[in-house]
């Protein structure tokens, strides 16, 4: 598996962070040179290629049909038409980049997009609309995910490229169930506030955990007994795989932020439950 030094990594991210300045600071006769610097370096760096390649492929909504439901909402007015990103982060990144490759190779034409969709005519307010409502937003939500790989590379001299895999679009992970059927999980599915049932919470858990199961971080028998708490008292027949897993997400601040936001933001139905009594034990 390839490696990087944390130098290349953080090159590579301030390099990411610097071209999209350039880009947001661009006028119209700038704008063309800035944008396809930006590209570039996000299809040619090492470091950025492994980053951004999961958002050109969504096998949950394809560019194509995103298109061809925005390009038909709407009237024929200038200004008219109307389009919509997805609520899930990952796919709302998707889409944006898959956006932007469209612009960059001419399968779209960004000033005909921002006439349609913003009802802008001068060149310049084209470019200031576009990098306020699309590339401002889209290089604010990829430089979160930066700073979380960042942190979690601190005391690391060598980056191998499992770190590098900040999304996970087109991941999907077979496990067993408690009930020892397989159920397939993938991770742009997770949403608390969907999460009602203790079969909601199994696979909510079981997908920020399969990134350890891939790794080979945990062991898939580790993995399935921590997802097969049927009782509290099961949880101190598990301590080692517990004290395990909190070792390894106190050195991965994006697992550990998710599980987070995942027992804050659960149904209060579930308080109390062996799997949120577990994720409980790992967060706190």
């Amino acid at each position: 598996m390839q490696g990087f030094t944390k130098h290349q990594v953080e090159v590579a991210i301030r390099k990411f962070r610097d071209f999209a300045e350039d880009v947001q600071s661009s006028e119209y006769t700038t704008f063309d040179n800035n944008f396809n610097l930006f590209i570039h370096h996000c299809e040619n760096d090492a470091v950025m290629k492994i980053i951004i390649e999961p958002l050109k492929h969504n096998p949950n909504l394809t560019f194509k049909d995103w298109q061809e439901l925005a390009l038909t909402a709407g009237g024929s007015f200038i200004g008219s038409r109307r389009y919509s990103l997805p609520k899930n982060e990952d796919d709302r990144l998707s889409i944006m980049y898959q956006l932007f490759l469209a612009f960059l190779n001419e399968e779209l034409s960004l000033s005909e997009f921002c006439v349609e969709f913003y009802g802008k005519t001068n060149y310049n307010e084209m470019i200031y609309v576009f990098n306020e409502q699309l590339f401002g937003r889209f290089v604010r939500d990829v430089s979160y995910k930066l700073d979380e790989l960042i942190a979690s590379i601190r005391d690391e001299d060598e980056v191998q490229e499992k770190k590098l895999t900040l999304f996970y679009i087109d991941k999907q992970v077979n496990i067993s169930n408690v009930q020892g059927s397989m159920i397939a999980v993938d991770h742009s599915s997770i949403d608390a506030s969907t999460i009602r049932s203790e079969t909601d919470l199994v696979k909510a858990f079981s997908i920020l955990m399969s990134e350890l199961l891939q790794d080979g971080t945990i062991k898939a028998d580790s993995f399935q007994r921590l997802i097969g708490v049927s009782s509290t008292e099961d949880l101190h027949a598990i301590k080692e795989e517990i004290e395990l897993v909190q070792s390894v997400i106190a050195q991965n601040p994006t697992v550990l932020s998710r599980l987070t936001s995942l027992f804050k933001d659960v149904s209060k139905s579930l308080v109390g439950s062996a799997l949120y009594e577990l994720v409980k034990l790992l967060v706190t």
